[in-house]
């Protein structure tokens, strides 16, 4: 700078990173002589080459997508996994270590962006409602008293409002990232529908078809509609299986022992 320590128009600010020498522990794919980030390409990648070019593991990829459920799996299931990994940390680690260090990391923020959801839509839900307590504003002498009493009581409905729709947001989140929970919800439904059926033919033996197929038939439909979300589970299932065996492959060719 003009002074040595004060900065001036027109200059240039330098700074230096230093990586102290010592063991270090990466998860990634060695590619040349860096590390590049492990992605689904090289999960998938069935000839067990590391750093193979992704434009030949897409079009391999493209060529088996076979299944009907793939398009709508990804779809679903996006968010839950992970598009690219690349750890890196200063400390001998084995990669169970290194996993759980960033699950903990990602919890950390998970737990935050929820705080943050909760909040934005209680004031939004609040900034809604509001305009309410300003018609009250219009009464001689108690109006603002009572637009501040309004104001208050709407604030606490939006907490409580706010809290409810963040609740059924959450649960929606998490159950279609847990397909088994909705194939075991809608098979219990169905059979509570079905035995219900089954109920009203032994208690009302003449019961009318309508009243007996409302039932059973309502049971059978939630049955043929779980096979959906159970086919995802299946999908899911498989897609783990497949996924360690590749990586399996992948760290047999680079010669990694897996730690």
């Amino acid at each position: 700078g003009a002074t040595g320590t004060a900065g001036a128009a027109g200059d240039i600010r330098i700074s230096y990173d230093v990586i102290r020498e010592g063991p270090v522990s990466v998860v990634g794919v060695l590619q040349d002589d860096t590390f590049r980030p492990f992605t689904e390409l090289d999960a998938h990648n069935v000839d067990g080459r590391l750093a193979k070019d992704p434009e030949q593991v897409r079009k391999a990829l493209e060529a088996e997508q076979d299944s009907c459920f793939d398009p709508l799996f990804a779809l679903l299931f996006e968010s839950r996994h992970a598009r690219t990994v690349l750890l890196v940390e200063e400390r001998p680690a084995t990669k169970q270590q290194m996993f759980d260090d960033e699950h903990k990391k990602f919890a950390s923020r998970l737990a935050v962006l929820r705080i943050v959801a909760y909040l934005l839509l209680s004031v939004g839900i609040f900034l809604i409602l509001y305009p309410i307590a300003e018609v009250f504003s219009v009464i001689p002498f108690l109006g603002e008293h009572i637009k501040n009493l309004i104001a208050f009581l709407l604030a606490v409905l939006s907490l409580v409002a706010g809290l409810i729709l963040w609740m059924a947001f959450v649960g929606l989140a998490w159950c279609i990232n847990r397909p088994w929970i909705i194939t075991l919800a809608l098979t219990l439904a169905g059979a509570c529908f079905y035995l219900a059926g089954g109920a009203v033919d032994g208690v009302w033996f003449d019961a009318p078809l309508p009243l007996h197929y409302s039932h059973t038939l309502m049971g059978e439909a939630l049955w043929a509609v779980a096979l959906l979300p159970l086919g995802f589970v299946v999908y899911g299932l498989v897609e783990e299986v497949r996924y360690g065996i590749n990586v399996a492959r992948l760290n047999e060719a680079a010669g990694i022992r897996d730690q």
